[in-house]
């Protein structure tokens, strides 16, 4: 992924996932933690999911999503 400076800034495994899953269009947010983490709990995944769009925004410079809706 590019950052918003230019650089490449490389993605960790879920992290990957969760940008192919947002390129493809918007997805509930409910939906996207058991996609990643299907034997976790749905707190768990979803703190999992809350701290995986912050890493992303702080990596990229920007918001890869909102917090308005589906991601």
């Amino acid at each position: 992924m590019v950052s918003a400076s230019g650089d490449c800034v490389a993605l960790e495994r879920h992290d990957a996932a969760l940008m192919a899953l947002l390129l493809d269009g918007p997805q509930a947010r409910q939906d996207v933690p058991t996609l990643l983490w299907p034997t976790m709990p749905q707190t768990k995944a979803m703190a999992n999911l809350r701290q995986r769009l912050f890493r992303l925004r702080r990596a990229v410079g920007n918001a890869p999503v909102t917090d308005n809706g589906p991601l």
